[in-house]
């Protein structure tokens, strides 16, 4: 199943987010350490949020939610230097693999299994960090700003949401199956992903309440993506 949105004025199109459960699924059956396979692929995203995350200026020990922590990888990093972390997916084989990895480590963290444009409604308003695990530009269309507007409730004042996530100009159109008229990837007739400008991504935030920090294009594979840090 999956939400039908409006991508233009002549037609809808499909998303599937809780099909993310097949991808994690598969991935356990392999030597992947993760969404992102390898060790050295997330050694890699360690080191860019090492440079980010003390820009942040965040509390000791920040209550920390992590969206789309899938199978744990950040949360278990961020636990380990001091951030008192939940982490919130969609996916429950996700979920499962996390909490494996977070006791085999030793990292008490609380993981929680949700629709990420809904579950968010349930938590409470106490938050120093939310972390954008890559996770908004799976959410499509109309779902954007409701979760967007979601993170900002469950800030406390002076709380930080940092967004790193896929942006344009998008390099390789035709391999990904980009939409350069709707900004969207689409896979069996299902979107997957929305890749905006900064500017567009930036205005998502300024419309849903957010103040911006400062914005960190930097390249991942063959297209570039952003950290966008804002109150």
């Amino acid at each position: 199943q999956g939400i039908w949105y409006r991508a233009n004025q002549e037609r809808f199109v499909k998303t599937s987010y809780a099909g993310h459960n097949s991808v994690y699924q598969k991935l356990r059956g392999t030597e992947a350490v993760g969404w992102d396979k390898t060790e050295e692929a997330y050694h890699q995203r360690f080191q860019s949020l090492s440079g980010v995350l003390p820009r942040l200026e965040l509390p000791p020990h920040p209550r920390t939610l992590e969206l789309g922590c899938g199978a744990g990888n950040i949360s278990v990093w961020l636990s380990r230097q001091g951030y008192v972390v939940t982490g919130l997916d969609i996916a429950p084989d996700a979920i499962a693999w996390a909490r494996e990895r977070a006791e085999q480590e030793h990292q008490v963290i609380t993981f929680v299994t949700g629709d990420l444009c809904a579950t968010a409604r349930d938590l409470p308003a106490e938050f120093d960090f939310v972390f954008d695990s890559h996770l908004l530009h799976c959410i499509i269309g109309d779902d954007r700003l409701p979760l967007l507007r979601e993170v900002r409730r469950v800030l406390r004042p002076g709380g930080v949401f940092l967004v790193d996530t896929m942006c344009g100009p998008v390099l390789n159109p035709e391999e990904i199956s980009y939409c350069p008229q709707t900004k969207v990837c689409t896979r069996n007739g299902i979107v997957t992903r929305y890749i905006g400008d900064v500017p567009d991504l930036e205005r998502e935030l300024l419309t849903a309440g957010f103040s911006l920090l400062f914005t960190d294009i930097y390249e991942r594979g063959n297209n570039p993506s952003v950290f966008i840090a804002c109150r």
